[in-house]
């Protein structure tokens, strides 16, 4: 099946940023901050969210714990490493497509990552001027992504949500989009749970998903779905 796409929705961390060990030292340096037994990789993959605060106390965090101190020991942790943070193969080449054949408004960026993070890496890789909009600290996710789906007044299955988490792939179906998850070893939820999610397509990588841009017109991209 291909599918038309007007616009393109990323998801950050993950996604266009291959930053999962950077991720995973800012999550361990929390634990170890609050003297908390670090959780098992494969159990925090099956349940990572956006909705951090409660994620982190259903690993043993104290509840008294606020989400601002959460992120402020996460962006400390994530700037000491952002050295080995890398744009994903791919993913600039795609950013320019996007741009270059009049999507609206060509891409837009949308995660709930701590702003500050987000402008850090937009500017350390000089990405910001390939993406049309950008939404960071969007949380609750869906909230945020239904709000600024709604202000486009396009339908929705002609706008496509692009991550690395099952929660990314579960909020896009929600929102009845077209729901794209990576499956790649590097992203933040496992293969598992992100099937489990159902996606319109998973792609391993961005040479996959390019493969899968079956044609060009003025203002939209053809998705092809098909296996």
């Amino acid at each position: 099946m291909i599918l038309p796409i007007q616009l393109f929705i990323w998801d950050a961390n993950g996604t266009i940023f291959d930053d999962k060990d950077v991720s995973d030292m800012s999550r361990d340096a929390i634990f170890d901050h609050f003297g908390v037994a670090r959780p098992n990789p494969a159990e925090w993959a099956d349940r990572v969210s956006s909705n951090i605060l409660d994620l982190y106390h259903s690993f043993g965090i104290p509840l008294s714990v606020s989400r601002e101190e959460i992120n402020r020991i996460r962006m400390e942790g994530y700037v000491k490493n952002i050295n080995e943070v890398r744009v994903r193969d791919g993913a600039r080449d795609l950013l320019w497509s996007f741009r270059g054949i009049g999507l609206f408004p060509y891409s837009a960026l949308i995660s709930a990552e701590v702003p500050a993070i987000i402008d850090i890496l937009l500017r350390r890789f000089n990405i910001k001027n390939q993406l049309g909009i950008v939404i960071a600290g969007a949380w609750p996710k869906k909230r945020y992504l239904e709000k600024f789906v709604d202000s486009t007044g396009l339908p929705r299955r002609r706008i496509a949500y692009f991550g690395d988490t099952a929660e990314d792939v579960r909020i896009s179906n929600e929102l009845g989009l077209v729901s794209i998850g990576l499956v790649n070893p590097t992203s933040y939820s496992s293969v598992g749970a992100i099937m489990a999610e159902n996606p319109d397509l998973a792609v391993v990588d961005m040479k996959d998903l390019s493969q899968r841009i079956a044609y060009f017109r003025q203002t939209s991209i053809g998705l092809n779905t098909d296996s």
